[in-house]
């Protein structure tokens, strides 16, 4: 799951497509990025730096609210064992995007029972021990959860959002939107919600997407990602409205055609040494 700062077809392409052109035609300033594995082109109004700001403040406000709860790092085990598992993934995105190099990469652990696994702007991570004891996940299957996370963060899937999300205030065209204003309207207009939602799909198929790639380069084998999603899919109460990630049992199907397609990027794996990234101490 991605955070703002808390089945995808030709529908969602076309979309997207009419979108950029209208932006063109405007003259509106758009800058376009190339997602990482999938090559998907993005069109973003806001620079990385306003969205990364306003996602390491409202982590911070996370870190916070969970450490005076007593709910925040609490298992150094399992703290241990999820940094241990994120260095890796984090190492080769940052062969997938260099310029992640330079994000402040964060992991914490969390007791609390609402979180399973997120992602925010710029290298924010958490996960949940309830969520890890729940699935009873080892740690290729952990690591399966987590790269879905980093796929999600390289590919910068806020900044396109909120990008998208501020199209709609089109109406104002000589109002200064704000980064802030448009992340507001997105957590509070329900119409908004949906108005993002086929891009939101999109969005996570292509960390799934990601994701697996990611796991290989590291050196995980892929049928751990089939055995994830199938714990996942077992435990799904049926798809809801608001529920972005789409079908478990069509996630299943999906992540077992990628999983073959990840052998020989598994294979090639073990043929090198696999990186690891190393975590700049935080004060919080």
């Amino acid at each position: 799951m991605v955070r703002t700062f808390a089945a995808a077809g030709t529908g969602v392409q076309e979309m997207i497509r009419v979108w950029f052109i209208v932006a063109l035609l405007a003259g509106s300033g758009l800058v376009f990025a190339a997602v990482p594995v999938t090559g998907r082109v993005q069109a973003m109004q806001f620079s990385r730096s306003p969205i990364e700001d306003v996602a390491a403040i409202s982590y911070q406000h996370e870190l916070k609210r969970l450490s005076a709860l007593g709910e925040l790092d609490t298992d150094k085990q399992t703290l241990s064992r999820v940094r241990n598992i994120c260095s890796r993934l984090i190492a080769q995105a940052i062969l997938l995007k260099p310029e992640a190099a330079q994000w402040p990469w964060e992991v914490h652990i969390t007791s609390d029972s609402q979180v399973a696994a997120y992602s925010m702007a710029g290298g924010k991570l958490m996960v949940g021990t309830h969520f890890i004891d729940s699935y009873n996940l080892n740690d290729n299957e952990l690591a399966v959860a987590i790269a879905h996370e980093i796929g999600h963060v390289i590919a910068e899937h806020v900044r396109e959002q909120v990008s998208l999300a501020a199209s709609f205030e089109s109406k104002f065209p000589n109002r200064t939107i704000h980064v802030v204003d448009v992340i507001n309207s997105m957590e509070s207009d329900i119409a908004v919600f949906f108005r993002l939602q086929p891009l939101s799909r999109l969005q996570e198929m292509e960390a799934d997407d990601i994701g697996i790639e990611l796991t290989a380069r590291a050196g995980i084998y892929p049928r751990a990602v089939v055995s994830f999603y199938a714990k996942i899919a077992r435990s799904d109460g049926g798809q809801s409205i608001l529920d972005t990630h789409g079908p478990s049992t069509q996630r299943v199907s999906f992540v077992k055609s990628m999983a073959d397609y990840a052998k020989p990027i598994y294979t090639a794996s073990h043929t090198t040494n696999v990186p690891a990234y190393v975590f700049v101490a935080h004060s919080h």
